[in-house]
């Protein structure tokens, strides 16, 4: 088993030498490996990166973005839209300083671990992470819930995007396909990893870990980010105008059962209200 600090310099590493590279002019490479960047999908991955901003304070004087990135798509720009200045905190000094060209004077920019964040208490009037805590070290997943919501004012919101992974029900179900089914569709357009190439450290945490780690030592509501993982969607979704209608009618049900698919979706949105 890797040590914390040896998991958190391999993540920076992917990032920093990897993960922020550009692909084009619009795409980082951590988008196009973890991401479904066709046409038909843009209009229900847009919908749901736009929740997170539905739960935050409309307005404030300072929001922290913990590993923010680049703030590589134009909706993540709207999540500061009413605050005086966004914070913005990761592990990579590549990231920062892309983040630094997306948001120039109104933005602070500092490296940092999210598991060891160096604000007051209540610093922040609201708080997002997005696609962040897997990635840290399982054993200091909680301490960077915790510090979240330190560093959250009274009676405002923060905003995690998390993922269930393997403890996902609708992607186990999806997993218990027949081996050779399995096999079959993970042999077209997955690529491995050739050797020596960096891998990025995945360690999502079951729903009975958040409930007795997090949820009870602070005010926490699962709700739906997104049902769908990007490899059930490219294999799954048909790149057209059925797919396209596929995802909208996905999209429908997750906001009127927004609390029952973030318990069995992919990727929830753990709120924290202090």
């Amino acid at each position: 088993m890797s040590a914390p600090s040896d998991v958190k310099r391999s993540v920076r590493a992917f990032y920093d030498e990897l993960g922020w590279r550009k692909r084009d002019a619009a795409t980082y490479e951590d988008a196009a490996r973890f991401e479904d960047l066709r046409p038909t999908s843009s209009e229900y991955i847009r919908d749901c990166y736009r929740r997170v901003k539905a739960h935050l304070a409309p307005q404030g004087h300072r929001l922290l973005d913990v590993a923010s990135g680049p703030i590589q798509r134009e909706e993540f720009l709207e999540y500061s839209e009413g605050y005086r200045s966004r914070v913005c905190v990761d592990l990579s000094m590549v990231a920062l300083q892309h983040a630094r060209e997306r948001l120039g004077g109104r933005g602070l920019f500092v490296v940092g671990d999210i598991t060891r964040l160096p604000f007051r208490d209540g610093a922040f009037d609201g708080v997002v992470s997005v696609h962040t805590i897997y990635h840290v070290p399982a054993e200091e997943q909680a301490s960077a819930f915790r510090e979240l919501h330190r560093s959250l004012a009274t009676g405002k919101t923060a905003v995690v995007v998390y993922s269930w992974g393997k403890h996902s029900p609708l992607m186990f179900l999806f997993e218990a396909v027949p081996a050779k089914l399995l096999s079959l569709l993970r042999s077209l357009g997955r690529r491995s990893a050739p050797p020596g190439e960096l891998n990025l450290y995945f360690q999502p945490q079951s729903q009975s870990w958040l409930k007795r780690e997090v949820g009870s030592a602070m005010n926490v509501d699962v709700r739906i980010w997104r049902a769908l993982s990007p490899a059930f969607m490219k294999r799954f979704v048909p790149g057209n105008a059925l797919g396209r209608w596929w995802l909208r009618k996905i999209f429908a049900i997750e906001e009127r059962m927004p609390h029952l698919l973030g318990r069995i979706g992919c990727y929830p949105m753990i709120l924290i209200r202090k």
